[in-house]
């Protein structure tokens, strides 16, 4: 679900894109109080089941699975420099923090 960022009328690549979500749905996304400059987005799995979804970041950007708390969490599994897999289980609530290198 790949998107245009617009930042004064350049046209930029998403910030992020699933190459595949499953049933992850993405439920909102705000600023980290924490952390200057990162972005925290929240996701649902809806459906009751287990997967996998592929996550791709822009260039110079990084990932990283997060509690309710901001501490990191290890089920973020890396496929190369910007791309991830993240693994979900059943009604699963998830917070992913996105940020420049």
């Amino acid at each position: 679900m790949p998107g245009l960022s617009l930042r004064r009328g350049a046209v930029q690549a998403p910030l992020i894109a699933w190459d595949t979500l499953g049933s992850l749905v993405p439920a909102w996304a705000c600023p980290d109080p924490d952390i200057p400059g990162a972005l925290l987005l929240r996701l649902h799995e809806s459906m009751g089941s287990r997967g996998c979804a592929t996550l791709t970041a822009r260039a110079h950007h990084q990932a990283e699975l997060v509690d309710l708390l901001g501490k990191v969490q290890t089920n973020l599994i890396p496929i190369n420099d910007h791309q991830w897999q993240i693994t979900y289980t059943p009604y699963q609530l998830l917070s992913l923090r996105l940020r420049a290198e």
